[in-house]
Order: structure tokens, then sequence, then C-alpha cells
């Protein structure tokens, strides 16, 4: 096991969301919001390298003897970007966007693949966890020139805590989930923002260039026209300046317009309670290998401030999904069958367990940031059967 920090060298702050990986075994993991990360590798590797790269940052290769079973700092480098390393035109952003959209099918695999993800979930309120799952599971992606519909999903290990010192009562069920996950697919299932058919709802200008995994990359701004009221995205696409993929993606529900979007995120609610979404925001980023792009890690958080009626202080619930994809196999894919599929829009068993590293044995996951562990370490719980 690979372990380390990742830090931003200038202000020492850790770097979330960093891509850590074997790119020539298609092994890999993110750091988690502390900077943290513990990548899993075979012996067979032990004389290799481990790429860490981030968007807007110098990409490091760290020879895996010196990271195993120890924890590491390593400290990213701001890359920046000469102007005279690029050829600088007058580009009309949109157009950008329709070459990205235009060229999905050449970037993005025309043949089905496994995709071995870990996946988590979790709610707050007032910054304190209520609940917490997470899982591994094989994905089944199927060709970019078909529907998101024609994805499966196989579940290999889960388990899940609730806080059962928690005296509220249930009051609303939030849509997240692993089926939200796996529709923040953007090259795949297109949002509006990318959509010709709809690009004209949207302004788009080019903000910066920047690197992403030593290659150049448009950061293209785009929100939402002022004559167009309902609630729409805002965000950045990166694309990549030679093929016009999409590498990249944050993106939220324009905040002037998030008030009155509970009914597209609350799906029941007490009568008793007022809520109101504060915040809903995603980043999606994809993995370059083989001249093809595969989705590499998706995050959403969901930030809703509620309050029983008559009274005047809310309370805050944060609601966030996660999915890093942890290897990638191409050989032998079949699509599986009915007995094994897991239906996206199930909820984790209400079962309860303490963080045990070796329960998922050789499978890779994102480490569980401090703030989590102290919760768990603090619940009286006990661990999932394994799955098979």
């Amino acid at each position: 096991t690979a372990k380390g920090q990742i830090l931003d060298k200038q202000t020492q702050k850790p770097l979330p969301y960093v891509t850590v990986g074997i790119v020539e075994k298609n092994i890999g993991t993110v750091s988690n919001y502390d900077g943290f990360f513990a990548l899993k590798i075979p012996s067979s590797f032990s004389n290799t390298t481990i790429i860490i790269s981030h968007l807007g940052y110098k990409s490091q290769q760290i020879p895996i003897k010196l990271l195993v079973d120890q924890n590491v700092s390593i400290y990213l480098e701001t890359e920046y970007i000469s102007l005279q390393e690029v050829i600088i035109r007058n580009i009309d952003p949109r157009d950008i966007v329709k070459k990205a959209y235009q060229n999905r099918y050449t970037n993005y695999s025309e043949e089905p693949v496994y995709i071995t993800s870990f996946y988590r979930e979790g709610v707050l309120k007032n910054n304190k966890y209520l609940n917490y799952s997470e899982a591994v599971l094989k994905v089944y992606k199927s060709s970019y020139t078909r529907g998101l519909d024609s994805d499966r999903v196989k579940l290999f290990k889960s388990r899940k805590i609730v806080n059962v010192d928690q005296k509220d009562t249930l009051i609303m069920k939030i849509k997240a989930g692993l089926k939200s996950c796996l529709t923040l697919d953007i090259a795949k299932n297109i949002p509006d923002f990318i959509d010709p058919e709809y690009i004209d709802s949207y302004n788009y200008s080019k903000i910066d260039i920047v690197s992403i995994n030593s290659r150049n990359t448009y950061a293209i701004a785009f929100e939402q026209k002022d004559n167009t009221t309902e609630p729409l995205y805002k965000g950045t696409l990166y694309i990549d300046m030679e093929s016009y993929a999409i590498v990249s993606a944050d993106f939220e529900i324009n905040p002037k317009y998030i008030k009155g979007t509970e009914n597209l995120f609350i799906i029941k609610k007490s009568r008793k309670f007022l809520a109101k979404p504060e915040k809903i925001g995603y980043t999606v980023s994809y993995n370059l290998w083989n001249g093809k792009y595969y989705i590499g890690h998706i995050r959403g958080d969901l930030v809703i401030n509620y309050r029983k009626r008559y009274h005047f202080f809310y309370n805050d619930f944060h609601a966030f999904l996660e999915l890093a994809s942890c290897q990638i196999d191409t050989a032998n894919v079949v699509r599986f069958g009915k007995d094994e599929v897991m239906k996206t829009n199930t909820i984790f068993l209400d079962a309860k367990y303490v963080y045990d590293e070796s329960f998922w044995g050789d499978y890779n996951t994102i480490a569980p940031e401090e703030k989590l562990n102290e919760a768990l370490s603090r619940i009286n719980s006990k661990i999932e059967e394994a799955h098979p």
C-alpha cells in the first residue's frame, strides 16, 4: 500500500481529488478532501512508479518503493503556461464547446469496458454525520455511441453506518445516490450546457489555458443568459486544446435561481418543515488511457437548509456522493446477466460498521477523511457481511 498526503507547494494546503495511479496498469484512486490517499498495488508492480496529477499542477512520477507503508508528504507545483507556448487566436468559446460535442465519439470509447469503482455517499447535519455508505462496484460501461441505460452495475461489497444517537426524525429523502452519480458522465449523458440544441441559452467565455496531465486545456466558463430565468447550470468546462475532449468540469445550479428548486432534489418531505437548497454542485473528470478518455472521478454535493414551520433558525443538511474509477479492463467485456445486476436506485443496506481497511481486501478505495474517521470511531457498530 502506497500512502501519502498531497499538498500545494506554495500554500501548504491539502489538495483534494488528485488523481493517483499507475497509468499503464489502469490502477488508481483519488485523494480525499484532506489530500490523503492510499493505493493498493500488486507486489509484481513494486518496481514501477505512480503518477500524481491534478488540474493546473505539474504531474509527478514517484517510485512506489518510496511510498510503501509510510505516510509521505508530496508537494505539487503550479504549472504556468507561457503564452509563447500556445497559438493565440481569436477563438469563439462556443465553437470549442460545439467541437467537444462533435468529437465525443472519437475521444471516448466505442467499445464497452469494465470499470472497477469505489463509491461512497453520506449525509451530514450541521457538520455531523447522520449516515455514511460505501461500496466496491464493477461498472459495465457500454460504448459512448449507446445511451446511459445500457450501462450496468454489479455490486462486490458494501457497508453503511447510521448514527444511532441521532434523535431527529427523517423529514426528507434527497435525490442522490448511485443512479445520480452515473448520470454525471457528461460525455455520455449530455447536459444542456454542451448540447447544441440548448447552447443558445448560455454565454460562454474563454477564461484561461491550464495544464491537465501536461496537456494544454481550454478553461471555458459558462452561465445562462440574462433573459433565461429558469434554474440552469453555471461553471467551467475544461477541453483539451488538441483533441477537443472534455477532460473535466466544475458546475452548479446557478445560485441566482436556486430558490424554488427543492422539488428537483427533494422527493419526500414533511409538511411540518420548510426546506430550501443552498448549493448544488458537481465535479467530473476523465482519465486518458490508450488514446481514449474514461470516467475517472465524480463528486456531487447538495447543501439544503431546513427549519420547522414558525421557527426562525435553519439547520444545514449536506448530502454528498462520490465515485472513483480504480481499474479499467478492456478484455473479454460482456454485459452482466440480469441476476448479477444491482439496481442503481437501490439504497444500501442499513448495516453498521467501524472502518476496517482489511474489509476491502485488495480493492482500492478513497481514504476516509479525518472528520469521518472520528465520527465512525464514536459509533457502536458492526461490519456488514461481504457480497460475493
